[in-house]
């Protein structure tokens, strides 16, 4: 993975710059590529590498459009942290999703990935927990109040989490994004 991302200085200075961003608190200054990677772990390198992806496939789109996608993925996955049994990673990756970056249905999106069945069933309208976090996110967006508290009451006693856990993607999606 390293002589891979090696070959693309253009990755190499978008890892450093992430690695090297005040919001992920490192104490000295990262400069290498294994070192980034090693300190990421695999978990966070895969994030990367999925926000990275998503950013390369929507080339064309405005930096907003792309920024809100990211957000959406880190405020999906710190809602499932907090008292689920849902794996944060997979709620992160249905957040990046949500967004019409792609310019295709979200069916046809899913059809041609490995995606988890309850995201599936999440993006496309059905009723699950991760879909409770999904309309959770889309009605704070939106400011829809009434929405936002059927959602939130679905979700349970982790509705004072909502205002942190957008702010602070909506921080972290601005040192990625930009």
């Amino acid at each position: 993975m390293e002589e891979l991302l090696k070959s693309d200085l253009s990755l190499v200075y978008k890892l450093l710059r992430y690695m090297n961003s005040p919001l992920l608190g490192l104490r000295g200054e990262i400069h290498g590529v294994r070192e980034a990677i090693e300190l990421l772990g695999e978990t966070e390198f895969r994030r990367w590498i999925s926000i990275l992806a998503i950013i390369a496939m929507g080339g064309d789109k405005s930096p907003e459009l792309i920024r809100t996608a990211i957000t959406r993925g880190f405020f999906c996955e710190a809602m499932s942290e907090p008292g689920f049994c849902l794996k944060a990673p997979i709620s992160f990756f249905m957040g990046l999703l949500s967004d019409a970056i792609l310019d295709r249905p979200i069916e046809e999106i899913l059809a041609s990935l490995p995606i988890s069945a309850n995201v599936r069933t999440a993006l496309c309208g059905g009723t699950n927990r991760f879909r409770d976090i999904y309309e959770t996110l889309l009605a704070y967006e939106r400011a829809d109040w009434p929405a936002l508290a059927s959602a939130a009451a679905r979700l349970g006693p982790i509705e004072s989490l909502i205002p942190d856990c957008y702010t602070s993607a909506t921080q972290r999606s601005a040192t990625l994004a930009s």
